[in-house]
């Protein structure tokens, strides 16, 4: 199991182990993988098959439970408008590029590269079209992580909710993966290294009623920390913060922010349930939250990794 998860990793394969049905899947393919080259005894065979067909049993109940959710209704009638036309329905709709960004990415970005991009992600098959198999995959992924967290009502917030905690991430991971740091970029400095001048004005401090407007600039790349100046993880990040500023200072189109939310009320689409939350926007794109590492190389390959996802 281990070695097929590296497998999927290395693949950019995307799998959420952290869910029993993906953790299902990974074990039913090393069953099979081992099986295949006859390392099992009869005896590992029949217990095996038993726990497959308990665990079947789970899947079959979540995967119907998904399926009669209201948004998945009305996502699949939206996909495919013929609906109970055909037994096959769901195989023969295939969205490309040109039909599937103004129906779901126009809202989040006008950079048509970012937008393909980001429909790669969708295409787990890469077909160069997304089905609805596939899009349906991230919309149950999405439900069974934030529908006790998160209002979702409506189709729009439930396709907002893939970009913003699917798509985004995956793609960043994706472009972190291929550029990869330099090997000394992987050592986690305990304290930032002061080797720049800092600018008093480099990190920007808001207020609620700044913060929103601030981060959306449509064609700056923006990265806002949320912060409780008591808070210890806090006060390790804004050095680090200040650093990485000042190492960008001489780009103009990357601006940082940070905002107290002891004196501050925290507006929507952010949402704060820990410390420190970051907040990441590149130019045109969609603001999606950071939970990588806090330290100055891990953003400053951040910044620098959006330049390939955002021109």
């Amino acid at each position: 199991m281990q070695a097929l998860l590296h497998e999927d990793l290395r693949n950019m394969q995307r799998q959420n182990y952290n869910h029993e049905l993906g953790l299902m899947d990974l074990y039913r393919r090393a069953y099979s993988r081992i099986a295949s080259n006859g390392s099992l005894s009869n005896e590992e065979h029949e217990r095996t098959k038993c726990l497959l067909a308990r665990m079947q049993l789970t899947a079959d109940e979540a995967h119907k439970d998904l399926d009669d959710h209201v948004l998945i209704k009305q996502l699949r009638a939206y996909f495919i408008p013929e609906l109970g036309e055909e037994e096959d329905v769901e195989g023969r709709f295939q969205w490309p590029l040109d039909r599937f960004y103004p129906e779901f990415l126009e809202p989040f970005t006008h950079c048509m590269e970012l937008a393909g991009r980001m429909f790669t992600v969708l295409d787990t098959d890469k077909s160069g079209s997304i089905s609805y198999p596939e899009l349906v995959t991230a919309a149950k992924w999405v439900i069974r992580e934030f529908e006790a967290t998160k209002t979702i009502d409506t189709v729009f917030t439930l396709v907002e909710l893939i970009i913003s905690e699917w798509v985004l991430p995956e793609l960043a991971v994706a472009e972190m993966c291929y550029s990869a740091p330099a090997e000394d970029a992987l050592h986690i400095r305990s304290e930032p290294e002061l080797t720049v001048q800092l600018k008093p004005d480099g990190v920007q401090a808001l207020v609620g009623t700044s913060v929103r407007g601030w981060a959306l600039q449509d064609h700056k790349t923006t990265l806002v920390a949320f912060y409780d100046p008591e808070c210890p993880h806090c006060q390790e990040l804004l050095p680090v913060l200040d650093v990485v500023a000042a190492a960008m200072a001489g780009d103009p189109t990357v601006v940082f922010g940070k905002m107290d939310v002891t004196r501050n009320t925290v507006p929507e689409p952010f949402e704060v349930t820990a410390l420190p939350t970051i907040y990441f926007k590149a130019a045109g794109g969609f603001p999606w939250r950071y939970r990588g590492i806090r330290h100055r190389d891990a953003l400053l390959n951040l910044i620098k990794t959006k330049r390939a996802i955002s021109t």
